[in-house]
């Protein structure tokens, strides 16, 4: 069986909850090759979180740093969102985009500010909510293990 024929397998992350499908189980990642140790990717988003995505993007280029976001973010979106996106969509996107790890460890950085929807810093990230966000990290890190 060649590289290509080889069968493929799929990741599944907590937010296959959000984008409407059942939770699996199984923690194999979606490969091509036949190997051992596949490499894991992200669940695609459903195609109405991809609109909003793209609208982030355009609005927020800093949000691909996945700098911590000001408290009140999801408000300023919401007031700021086009028609053609819907109130639910720009939460449950932000929902995913605030619970990656990449999102935690920017949390937990020293001297780590948070950013408005602007663009502009808004407030130092506290002790208390570093401290929530190595919990976050640590019980990631023990379910791996």
């Amino acid at each position: 069986m060649n590289n290509l024929t080889a069968p493929v397998k799929r990741l599944t992350l907590g937010i296959d909850r959000l984008n409407g499908r059942k939770p699996r189980r199984s923690r194999t990642a979606l490969t091509n090759q036949a190997s051992e140790k596949p490499q894991a990717t992200l669940t695609p988003l459903k195609p109405r979180l991809l609109e909003t995505e793209r609208w982030f993007g355009h609005q927020c280029p800093f949000m691909d740093d996945y700098k911590p976001l000001a408290i009140g973010f999801r408000r300023d979106a919401l007031l700021r969102r086009p028609d053609c996106i819907s109130r639910s969509s720009v939460r449950e996107y932000l929902k995913i985009y605030t619970s990656r790890g990449k999102y935690y460890r920017q949390l937990v950085q020293e001297n780590a500010v948070r950013i408005n929807f602007d663009g502009s810093l808004a407030s130092a990230v506290t002790d208390h909510q570093k401290g929530i966000a190595q919990q976050c990290l640590d019980r990631r890190t023990v379910a791996r293990n």
